[in-house]
């Protein structure tokens, strides 16, 4: 399974880079949303793990940008907040 890790904190990144490597996953980690987009129009990955808080356009724009958005769109979305929380959406209208 192919993961794109999308995180502009390296050593955040790199951590889990390794953790999912070590779990037999394929980890392509970019670290900002432009990077993001071409990957996701030239590679297709299984998975997108997306940092909200990037330093050139928001997650958000990400998905609202991608060539995959009909198909994010019908994802199920996660965020997880600093303090750890967990907030969960159907779709991308409620995140």
């Amino acid at each position: 399974m192919n993961i794109l890790l999308v995180e502009d904190d390296q050593a955040l990144a790199k951590g889990l880079q390794h953790a999912l490597t070590h779990e037999h996953f394929v980890v392509n980690w970019v670290a900002n949303g432009n990077d993001a987009l071409h990957v996701i129009a030239t590679e297709t990955p299984d998975i997108v793990i997306l940092d909200m808080g990037l330093p050139d356009i928001d997650g958000l724009q990400v998905v609202n940008y991608s060539p995959l958005k009909g198909e994010l769109a019908k994802a199920q979305l996660t965020r997880l907040s600093p303090a750890g929380l967990r907030y969960s959406c159907q779709g991308t209208s409620g995140v």
